[in-house]
């Protein structure tokens, strides 16, 4: 309140008391009570009027002045707006405006346990409930339970689809308000919450407390009974629960798929709507996920991130950088189920599998021939059509692929990228090198049907079948690891 001011609140509301100019200059100028003529310039301003006020009599001692002066006055026409000038809060009508001036008096219900206070003793109750757990509210339909009425109401939003925030751009809608204000982030782009460590900045708070665990190394609480992996909150870890359970909690609508997260399913549901929210500025490039758009702005940028730190190789993105360090460490964790093979790439695998299967389903329209993967049939198409279009600068050879036509050029330049382990010697050709490696490993894996003999290559395989009647394509087959 102003020094002056001429308010005071009671049982009934605020109301204008008449103030004498000598007193309204002395409180204006020296903080002294009028009535017990004490110096009080240690009292706030709030307690320093209930002093004045309870000397003078004007008041009874429960009664506490508002410390919001401006107040309300019931004289006034309906039509003009009532409002707190210090607080700068406006209210269209009296009545809101009487619901909201007890937050400023005494907060007479106080918690036993956190010290908290509290205007109303509803209030009180509804918080109690963190300490107690209490969750009195609870859904007919999946029988879970709230601890606020508020909550049981949004959550029954999902059940019966109502969706009542919808996106000025884009006409989406959500259950909560809160989450068009995290989506319409994604058309503004804006990043308000930085760390202060890093200066790396989020579109969400939570995203942003998330990360500052990261600097300030606190130690993880919460650890899984499976695997002993730790974690810094309860729910990373009751997700990564579900892992080893299988626990598939979130289900689609529309195709019956599950997910662990509900922040999986919905990138899933966009699949169905055709929704790509996340657009690129230079080239209008739209995506579904906004990894997928950071992942390609940097093929505008040119930037690769993530470094090998053994062979210092650059990459754009960390799933490359994890595939390339297994070329170091030599780990292949795809394994066949056939034959025990096993694999640095799942590609490789999936490839590998097709030499288990007798059925080769893709057929060549033109000359008949059957392939048993649909992009061999497809490169085979081009060879059919006679259509080379990728051409050697100084042989005049022609390839139907790119690829074919960079390691062509290596027999002009020389490069040899691909060295053994063993002995250091090079390759121009990833395959030369897996064929030279077995003789150092001594693998054998093209075996002869009939007399048990193994090659460590097909070429070697085919000239020792020509010894037997049998035909080479009935007789190969791969042997165990």
């Amino acid at each position: 309140v102003p020094r002056g001011s001429n308010m005071q609140v009671s049982g009934r509301g605020c109301q204008t008391l008449p103030v004498k100019p000598a007193e309204t200059d002395q409180i204006k100028s020296r903080g002294s009570c009028p009535g017990c003529k004490q110096y009080l310039p240690e009292l706030k301003l709030g307690p320093f009027i209930k002093h004045r006020q309870q000397c003078k009599g004007e008041i009874s001692q429960r009664a506490v002045s508002c410390s919001t002066p401006g107040g309300y006055n019931d004289s006034r026409p309906r039509t003009k707006k009532n409002q707190y000038p210090f607080f700068a809060k406006v209210f269209k009508q009296t009545g809101k405006l009487k619901v909201y001036l007890p937050t400023h008096t005494d907060k007479h219900y106080g918690c036993s346990q956190c010290n908290k206070w509290f205007v109303k003793k509803r209030d009180l109750t509804r918080h109690l409930r963190v300490h107690t757990g209490e969750k009195p509210f609870e859904c007919q339909q999946c029988n879970k339970y709230f601890a606020h009425h508020h909550s049981l109401k949004i959550h029954l939003r999902r059940h019966n689809g109502e969706k009542p925030y919808k996106c000025g751009q884009c006409n989406k809608c959500f259950v909560q308000s809160s989450d068009l204000t995290k989506h319409k982030s994604t058309h503004t782009g804006e990043k308000p919450y930085e760390c202060s460590q890093c200066h790396y900045r989020f579109s969400q708070k939570s995203y942003l407390l998330k990360h500052q665990l990261v600097h300030t190394a606190v130690k993880p609480d919460y650890k899984c009974t499976y695997c002993h992996k730790a974690f810094t909150r309860q729910c990373s870890l009751t997700v990564h629960k579900r892992v080893h359970t299988g626990e598939k909690p979130f289900k689609c609508q529309q195709c019956d798929k599950c997910f662990t997260q509900q922040g999986s399913l919905a990138t899933h549901e966009r699949i169905h709507t055709g929704e790509k929210p996340y657009g690129c500025k230079l080239c209008h490039q739209h995506f579904v996920q906004i990894t997928e758009l950071a992942n390609h702005m940097r093929t505008h940028t040119g930037e690769k991130p993530f470094k090998c730190k053994q062979c210092n190789k650059c990459f754009r993105q960390i799933s490359a950088l994890i595939v390339h360090q297994r070329f170091h460490s030599g780990e292949r964790p795809f394994k066949c189920k056939q034959c025990d093979k096993c694999f640095a790439h799942g590609s490789d695998l999936k490839k590998h599998q097709l030499t288990h299967m007798r059925e080769k389903p893709h057929e060549c329209t033109q000359c008949g021939k059957h392939f048993k993967q649909i992009a061999t049939l497809k490169t085979h198409r081009l060879s059919c059509e006679s259509k080379k279009f990728f051409e050697c600068s100084q042989c005049d050879k022609r390839f139907v692929k790119k690829d074919y036509l960079i390691k062509h050029k290596r027999i002009h330049t020389g490069f040899k990228p691909y060295e053994c382990k063993w002995c250091n010697k090079t390759f121009t050709q990833k395959n030369h090198l897996t064929v030279h490696a077995r003789t150092h490993t001594g693998e054998k894996p093209y075996e002869c049907k009939q007399c048990n003999r193994a090659y460590t290559n097909n070429r070697s395989l085919k000239l020792h079948m020509l010894k037997h009647p049998v035909r080479p394509s009935s007789s190969v087959k791969p042997a165990p690891v």
